[in-house]
């Protein structure tokens, strides 16, 4: 019986805006996920808690002001 040739799976190109947001509790595996989509596929990783950190080092002013309770 002859062997069935494979064909080739087109890859699609992945947009540059493209974001994938990891959660889960701790030990779940994001942080590993993480890694491994950074080393194997060339993502780029930013934590959202150092966001969250960055902006809280400066007062709230205007709109962002009213809608934050603290």
């Amino acid at each position: 019986m002859p062997k069935k040739k494979h064909k080739a799976k087109k890859v699609e190109p992945r947009p540059q805006n493209l974001v994938i947001g990891l959660t889960g509790p701790v030990g779940s595996g994001c942080s590993e996920m993480a890694a491994t989509l950074k080393d194997k596929e060339g993502f780029a990783g930013y934590k959202i808690s150092d966001a969250i950190r960055n902006v809280s080092l400066y007062p709230l002013t205007g709109q962002l002001k009213r809608c934050v309770k603290v």
